[in-house]
């Protein structure tokens, strides 16, 4: 299985720097259960993404992608699959999803389902409509959610926390060249900042 490079920018005030943010990856505000690390249940995180589907957009899809990118969501992790698309701030992120897989939505007997396996983990130029994305081949096999969008800079809304080791680089340079501040030392200011992103949150 292949690996899905997608990008993100954060502002230091907001998310705090590479520094902090790195002791325990790219996290979930509020994370819906299951979201987060390190049990992440992505079969709970998709029970209750179908029931957000019903209540925020009428069990419509389409009607909801429109919904996941019309502001940023405190419960979700938004990203872009071309660097271009991500918002150059203050730290930007390269990650990479191992043994990502796409698939199509598709509703059964009035419910949504993850339909057919679609190859577009590597590549973009073919993405035809909003897909789902796992690394198994299925919720309850995989340890990541994702909404891929069929938009011209191809986002991807994670719902499950993303994990320090499939960040590749901050800024353009390696990961390994940020020098991460062990939480005990996080200043009285930073854990403030930082209380819903850390591992479990609030515990430094």
């Amino acid at each position: 299985m292949a690996n899905m490079t997608c990008f993100r920018g954060e502002k230091e005030n907001r998310w705090g720097s590479a520094a902090l943010r790195l002791n325990d990856g790219l996290t979930v505000r509020k994370p819906w259960t299951g979201g987060m690390l390190p049990d992440i249940n992505t079969q709970q995180v998709w029970a209750r993404l179908m029931q957000d589907i019903k209540q925020q957009a009428n069990d419509d899809v389409n009607a909801y992608a429109q919904y996941l990118r019309a502001t940023g969501r405190d419960f979700a992790l938004a990203t872009a699959r071309i660097f271009d698309g991500s918002f150059e701030d203050d730290f930007n992120y390269e990650m990479a999803i191992p043994s990502a897989r796409t698939f199509l939505w598709e509703k059964k007997s009035g419910v949504w389902t993850v339909g057919s396996e679609v190859p577009w983990v590597e590549s973009t130029k073919d993405i035809t409509n909003h897909y789902i994305v796992l690394n198994a081949a299925t919720p309850a096999a995989s340890t990541v959610l994702g909404f891929g969008h069929k938009t011209g800079t191809f986002e991807v809304t994670f719902l499950t926390d993303v994990r320090t080791s499939w960040l590749e680089k901050v800024n353009k340079a390696p990961v390994s060249e940020v020098r991460v501040k062990p939480k005990k030392d996080f200043t009285a200011e930073e854990r403030i900042l930082m209380r819903d992103l850390v591992r479990p949150p609030g515990k430094f």
